[in-house]
């Protein structure tokens, strides 16, 4: 009897077990999907709010993606946030002089669908004080950020693997040096400003 009570009691225990697990496994499944479904939101939510369309002009390539630049110099917001499309399709590209002396600008937000930068794109930004650029960007024309006077802080996404070129003649730019926002800022704004930024193996492979 005494034999049968312990093996009964065994049993019992083992079910208990079983249950805990079964429990405890499904506890461990609904905070994994939480956190994974919280980490696709907080993806989804990286990028701001673009600034409204209206202060923009686009000009559509024959590959259906589209170029974007200022449409009243005048009248746009200090900040400003780029879009990443327009009527569905990528903006790819920062149009020449597309935002020439807007002295009133203190920043600006590139998204990642843009891959080149115009020269003398943000030329006499004299407010603009940082700017970031995407990994997305792989040629920035000349003076493209030349008399940015008042910038002092240039974050590049991936420093790697950038030159500058000038009358046929290109020079490998230091990775550590572009990883220094001060430095990369001078680069952009007074050493380099006349060159031509590119990334060799993004465009020619």
């Amino acid at each position: 009897m005494k034999k049968f009570v312990a093996i009964l009691v065994s049993c019992l225990i083992c079910m208990i077990s079983a249950v805990n697990f079964v429990a405890c496994d499904n506890n461990v499944y609904e905070n994994t999907q939480t956190e994974q479904n919280n980490t696709k939101q907080n993806d989804i939510d990286v990028y701001p709010q673009p600034t409204d369309e209206k202060f923009f002009t686009f000009k559509k390539y024959s590959t259906g993606s589209y170029q974007i630049m200022a449409k009243d110099k005048t009248s746009l917001p200090a900040n400003l946030v780029l879009p990443k499309t327009y009527d569905g399709e990528p903006i790819i590209h920062i149009s020449r002089s597309a935002f020439e002396n807007c002295s009133s600008l203190t920043s600006i937000i590139i998204p990642d669908s843009i891959t080149s930068i115009g020269e003398n794109a943000f030329y006499k930004c004299s407010s603009l004080t940082s700017i970031i650029i995407p990994d997305s960007v792989i040629a920035i024309g000349e003076f493209a950020f030349a008399s940015c006077s008042n910038m002092n802080n240039a974050t590049f996404n991936n420093p790697y693997g950038w030159e500058v070129v000038y009358s046929n003649m290109s020079s490998n730019l230091s990775s550590t040096d572009l990883s220094n926002c001060a430095t990369a800022a001078r680069y952009l704004t007074k050493k380099y400003e006349f060159c031509m930024w590119r990334k060799p193996r993004a465009l020619f492979g």
